[in-house]
């Protein structure tokens, strides 16, 4: 199988990448500056991509790829939402979602499937409520951010393309999410945030790649598919499981009006939002979760 793949140098692209050639297929990655070889060179800025870029070497350019995934983006951290933070994440995202996705809608042997990502921040601040891929768009900035980037897919999607929106949660592995937190856990300083009861959807990083994978070969799988453990858990649940695995205590909270003060709107949005979202449609269409269980997903990250 080819595979074409923006984002391959990321947490989860590198991750992907390196199963995917242990499975004995091969990846094309889309890279910025000065492509190497096997790879595609774009300029989301200039909104140009080389589509010939492969020819050279005997290659058919990008036609007869059997997929292509999405993966680049900005990442999304802490800090306030200004203007230019917002046009970052924007671009990183959606722009670059449409500039893939009008190339491939132009091929005449375009992929089979194109996997683009997105996030559980399209549901917004939901309380309670369990969240599956039939509910409705929250609101805030994140949820109009992931509205916009599943909806530069469209080029592909009218092209006759199958297309799948990884709605992912926070992803435990051994960067990312975890790599912010543990320091602060391995001196005793992990803490609650807020009241601790707001929702929060994770999911190992071995299953998201796992499900990216179902995506890919599982044709009944198109739209979106939240990329969630079945067994989300409160903020509170989750800093103690995590000092429980480091063998820490978490005894701490922090207020949510000094974190209002600091962040802004990104408090709420990325701190204090509630998501109670549950994998649906992998469910149903027969993924099997390696850690299902948030003990054991966070023993395996921090081993790692």
């Amino acid at each position: 199988m080819r595979v074409l793949m923006s984002g391959s140098r990321g947490f989860i692209g590198s991750e992907l990448a390196r199963l995917l050639v242990a499975n004995g297929h091969s990846v094309v990655p889309i890279v910025r500056g000065m492509p190497g070889k096997g790879e595609v060179g774009w300029d989301v800025g200039q909104m140009t991509i080389d589509t010939t870029a492969l020819e050279a070497d005997g290659d058919s350019g990008l036609e007869h790829m059997d997929a292509a995934i999405h993966l680049a983006g900005e990442p999304i951290r802490p800090k306030r939402l200004s203007s230019k933070y917002r046009q970052a994440l924007t671009t990183s995202r959606v722009d670059s979602g449409l500039l893939l996705s009008q190339a491939l809608a132009k091929l005449k042997a375009p992929p089979a499937v194109y996997v683009s990502g997105s996030a559980i921040g399209f549901y917004g601040n939901r309380g309670d409520e369990r969240l599956t891929e039939d509910s409705a768009r929250g609101s805030g900035f994140l949820a109009d951010l992931c509205q916009k980037w599943e909806d530069s897919a469209s080029p592909a999607h009218q092209a006759g393309i199958r297309v799948v929106f990884l709605r992912t949660g926070i992803v435990l592995g051994p960067h990312g999410f975890l790599a912010a937190q543990t320091p602060l856990f391995r001196f005793n300083l992990g803490a609650k945030l807020g009241n601790g009861r707001q929702w929060l959807s994770w999911i190992s990083v071995a299953d998201e790649i796992g499900i990216i994978m179902h995506a890919i070969e599982n044709g009944a799988v198109s739209g979106p598919i939240n990329c969630t453990a079945p067994e989300p858990v409160r903020n509170s649940e989750f800093t103690d499981s995590l000092a429980k695995e480091m063998h820490r205590k978490a005894f701490l909270r922090i207020p949510e009006t000094p974190l209002r003060m600091a962040l802004g709107s990104a408090a709420d949005e990325l701190l204090f939002a509630s998501q109670r979202v549950l994998p649906g449609l992998a469910t149903t269409t027969g993924y099997q979760f390696q850690y299902p269980h948030l003990g054991d997903a966070l023993r395996v990250a921090l081993e790692k």
